[in-house]
């Protein structure tokens, strides 16, 4: 599930693997050079605060990444 406010997104996996799976998916999305935050309760919410300017390519790549950790980052 996405939750936002403004132009801040984020993952909330609070019902998908919660906190665990979040932290795990912060740290693959580090390995690739992303730089995400966790908030929420339980830091069970990936925050995807806005870009600055950037390229439509760098952000597709971004956003890969994130959709490549969710996929092999298993639910705990």
């Amino acid at each position: 599930m996405t939750r936002g406010r403004g132009l801040a997104l984020g993952i909330d996996l609070g019902a998908s693997g919660g906190p665990l799976r979040a932290d795990r998916l912060q740290h693959h999305a580090c390995e690739q050079g992303l730089i995400v935050e966790l908030c929420g309760r339980d830091n069970e919410v990936v925050k995807l605060p806005p870009p600055p300017p950037v390229d439509l390519a760098l952000l597709d790549r971004g956003l890969d990444v994130l959709l490549q950790g969710l996929r092999t980052i298993r639910r705990t």
